[in-house]
Formats: structure tokens, sequence, C-alpha cells
């Protein structure tokens, strides 16, 4: 089968854009409340809902629901959510699986880590394709399919307020400050950047722990991208390590030819 390559950008922005959703592929369901929004036309900003590398933001929208919130962008640590004393919000594990709360004043809590990681009923996106899938729980509300084939995400957006083409979040997690790295630095001293390992997904206080090519084969090569690094899987398409843009670069399928319900035209 023929496939071709799509990239799925990371962007690191100054200001954190409004949202990561298009006005198509905007959709999560409920039996209950009908159609969520992760980008609605209502006048009030943001206008819907931003996935990031380490949690998510924003607004959504139900015109039976009103205003969910994911998050306001400033987990209290820098990188998670708490979920506690005020700082509640959706997180992003960096492997595609989420958790923490959503909050609705007219519903209340929105359960994003009911289950396991295992479990395939889990809310998670495809980080090849940005898909939704698994479902989120309110105890007033039931049930909210993530998975309904019109929900993804076209990036992950991450805050970079020091513009060194590295996401806070990641600084943060990492050093505990915006000050230590930038695009040159490596601060355990294994020859490659700070910039670099973020791309790679490896660990840079630990000179053990980075991205070596060490074989190049010709021919097909099959890789699960769940189970490798982005730069592993750019490296296997031919792409260069360190990227020169500041965009983490993933693998995106051809779109699926089946069929897909739209919604009704009352909230296209």
């Amino acid at each position: 089968m023929k496939a071709e390559i799509f990239l799925l950008f990371s962007v690191t922005l100054p200001t954190l854009a409004d949202t990561s959703f298009d006005n198509i592929e905007k959709f999560a369901w409920s039996e209950n409340c009908g159609w969520v929004s992760f980008r609605h036309d209502q006048p009030l900003s943001p206008d819907g809902v931003a996935f990031g590398g380490a949690f998510l933001s924003g607004l959504a929208y139900s015109a039976n629901l009103g205003w969910i919130n994911f998050g306001n962008g400033n987990p209290s640590n820098g990188y998670s959510y708490s979920n506690a004393s005020g700082n509640h919000g959706v997180n992003h594990d960096g492997q595609g699986n989420l958790s923490g709360y959503a909050w609705c004043a007219n519903c209340g809590w929105i359960n994003f880590g009911w289950a396991t990681i295992s479990d395939p009923n889990r809310p998670r996106v495809d980080l090849v394709s940005g898909a939704f899938s698994g479902y989120a729980w309110g105890a007033n509300i039931g049930w909210i399919n993530l998975g309904t084939s019109l929900l993804t995400t076209q990036s992950m957006q991450d805050l970079d307020t020091d513009e060194d083409r590295i996401p806070d979040w990641w600084e943060i997690f990492h050093f505990n400050d915006l000050t230590k790295i930038d695009v040159t630095s490596d601060i355990d001293g294994d020859g490659v950047t700070d910039y670099s390992e973020y791309h790679a997904d490896t660990d840079p206080r630990n000179a053990n722990s980075f991205l070596k090519i060490v074989a190049h084969i010709h021919g097909p090569v099959f890789l699960n991208p769940r189970s490798h690094s982005p730069a592993a899987l750019r490296a296997c398409i031919g792409l260069s390590i360190p990227m020169i843009s500041h965009h983490r670069g993933l693998i995106r399928p051809l779109a699926d030819s089946r069929p897909m319900p739209a919604p009704p035209p009352s909230v296209r």
C-alpha cells in the first residue's frame, strides 16, 4: 500500500496560540449532551483547546453544556497540572496518554485519567496522526467519546517565553530554570546539544543518553512509531539530525479513506 509522509509539527511559540485544532476535525461526542467543539465560534478567547507536549489548555464549547476548561496553560510546577489547590487541567505524558480533569461550570469535573494506560478506552492522542481516541467521564453527563474520527490536533503547541526554540515545560522539567540552557548548550557534555536532546527525547542530564545513528540500512525499514523517538523516525526517512528548524517532525499517514459521520449543520 502506497503511503505518503506528512509532518505533524511541535511548535514552540513566544505566546501560546488559541487552539491547535482546525475548523473540520474538532468534535467530540456525548450521547447525553451532543457535540463538543474543541475549536469554537463563540465570542470568547481563547477560541479553542491547545494540545501541547506536556499539557492541554484552553476552552471547548458545547451548545448544551457551555464552556469546558482544559486548563489555563500555567501548571504550578511549570510542566504538569497538579489537579489540586486550584491548579486543574488535562495533562499529556509525552507518549499520547491523557490524564487530569477538565472543568465545566454546568456539569462539573470531566475525568481524563479514569483508566490505566493499558486500557484501550483510556483518553489518548495518536502522535503519528494527531487523532484523539478513548473516552472521558463526567459523573453528571456520562461518557464523552473522543474517538469520533472528527477530533484531530494539527500540531503540538508549546510555550517558549525565552525564545530559545526549546519549550518552557521541557526546560523546567529537566532544569527547573529557563536560563540554564539554550540552542547551543550541552549540560551533560555528551557532544549533543540540549536543543538536539529535546528533539531526540533523550535525557539532557545524562551523558549516556543521546541519539546515535549506528547503521544505515538500504531497503524497507519497518518501525513502530510509538516505540521509537521522533528523531529516530526522522533519521529513517532521511531527515537530518538535528533539524535546522525548531519543529519536531512526526510521521503522519494518509487519512483513512472510509466515510466519516458528519456533525449536524447546526454545530459546524
